[in-house]
């Protein structure tokens, strides 16, 4: 349930979604998601935007339609399993009851149904339009406001759902079988007995419940009838009347139980359980894979793993040369890693992503400015040392809180690398217009470790 409304919350999710490639690259920065499998990278989007989601939303109203549709049919499997055993082993006290109805009822009917359930498995399209999530989207379309796209739910994922679902509803409904067994010999005194018009010998019978007694037979021997309670209980009903010998023997007839319980928890609800299991798995898998053919979801992972290629000019194309020749333009070197790279008035999440554009590294990221206190810059100031970078927004004007920044970061660290940016959507470039207006007040100052770089 929880991948599946992943599923279709993720769905309503890529169709509103208007984030730029920008920010999908600076959230994989930020995550650090490129060491894992692509649809944890979507879960991770997807926690990260799942605020976004209403009540109203197509994923809600269709989980809404979902669990209580299959609310209602698992309830119902567990109350008709246990009314059918109660049917199957009521018991008046004037005849015994004949255990080969209750064995049809929960070893040749469970065989079947998970027989129904792998060729269900094996082939694409068996008895897909009467399964309930078919069903279930059709009703959804017809009475939702809005549309149902068909890549809700493709036809695989339908089929999948409904053979795990089967499997989950044939298990409750063993378990309310048994449940109805263990309260029967509880509440009453039941003796079985076997009766069938075909001629089958004592001997024969004693050979097939043997065979299907035999995964348990080592551990629980008490659980195996015996061939002499099946020759005991045999009943032949002549004239209504039950032999005096059966009489003899009522005390032993009850045990029959254990076989019938054993019989039911093996073939009913152990195997039924590894097949539910079997089923889960590969729903998982085949809603990963649904996920991931999403065009949306195409998109979303290539933005998010595709590295922001920088269309930076590898020479500086304006001169930034001062009187002194302090502070000078240099040609551009990639790959550099600083002890710090500061965001002037950004946030420290969007510092790898800048990073990555200007093809440079860090060792640590830090917001300066902006919503931080001055302690806070203070703090950020004194322990910077080494080879420290410094980004800020070119098209803002100079302030002295700037020049005052940069004075002090200069006096702590080994040298101090400007770098002016431009507008995001612009991936960073910097107008010529906008950085006359840096050069002309870095022009006025004396630094003797600062350099920029465009």
């Amino acid at each position: 349930m929880n991948l599946l409304q992943s599923y279709l919350e993720l769905y309503e999710l890529l169709k509103e979604d208007n984030s730029t490639k920008e920010e999908r690259r600076n959230f994989a920065l930020k995550e650090k998601i490129e060491q894992k499998r692509a649809y944890e990278q979507l879960f991770l989007w997807l926690q990260k935007h799942r605020e976004k989601l209403t009540d109203r939303g197509i994923a809600s109203r269709y989980l809404h339609i979902y669990k209580t549709g299959f609310g209602i049919i698992s309830l119902l499997a567990f109350v008709f399993g246990f009314l059918a055993a109660s049917v199957v082993l009521h018991y008046n006290g004037s005849e015994p009851v004949n255990v080969i109805y209750f064995l049809f009822l929960s070893f040749i009917t469970p065989l079947l149904t998970m027989l129904f359930s792998l060729l269900a498995m094996m082939k694409r399209d068996f008895f897909l339009h009467i399964s309930f999530t078919y069903i279930l989207q059709k009703l959804f379309a017809k009475f939702s406001k809005k549309s149902i796209d068909e890549a809700l739910l493709d036809k695989d994922v339908i089929r999948w759902i409904f053979i795990q679902k089967m499997q989950s509803s044939a298990l409750l409904f063993a378990l309310g079988m048994l449940a109805s067994l263990l309260f029967s010999i509880t509440t009453q005194d039941i003796a079985f007995a076997w009766s069938t018009t075909l001629d089958i010998s004592a001997e024969q019978f004693h050979t097939f419940l043997a065979a299907i007694a035999l995964p348990w037979s080592t551990l629980l021997p008490s659980a195996v009838p015996s061939l002499e309670l099946i020759e005991q209980s045999h009943y032949f009903r002549l004239g209504g009347e039950i032999s005096k010998e059966m009489l003899s023997h009522a005390a032993t007839l009850g045990s029959w139980w254990q076989f019938l319980a054993m019989e039911t928890l093996f073939y009913a609800i152990i195997l039924r359980l590894f097949l539910y299991i079997f089923a889960t798995i590969w729903l998982k898998k085949k809603l990963q894979k649904s996920m991931l053919q999403m065009p949306q979801a195409k998109a979303l992972l290539e933005d998010m793993n595709q590295p922001i290629i920088s269309t930076r000019a590898k020479e500086l194309e304006i001169p930034l040369q001062v009187e002194d020749g302090i502070t000078k333009s240099r040609k551009k070197e990639k790959h550099i890693t600083y002890s710090a790279l500061l965001g002037y008035t950004f946030a420290a999440d969007e510092l790898p992503l800048i990073a990555e554009v200007l093809e440079i590294k860090a060792k640590e990221y830090l917001g300066v400015a902006g919503k931080n206190s001055l302690e806070e810059d203070t703090k950020i100031i004194a322990k910077s040392a080494g080879n420290v970078a410094m980004v800020f927004k070119a098209w803002e004007v100079p302030t002295m809180d700037f020049i005052d920044f940069l004075e002090e970061l200069s006096t702590h660290a080994s040298s101090v690398t400007l770098y002016p940016l431009g507008y995001a959507k612009e991936n960073f470039q910097v107008k010529q217009k906008d950085i006359s207006i840096w050069q002309e007040k870095l022009k006025q100052q004396n630094y003797s470790n600062v350099e920029v770089l465009i």
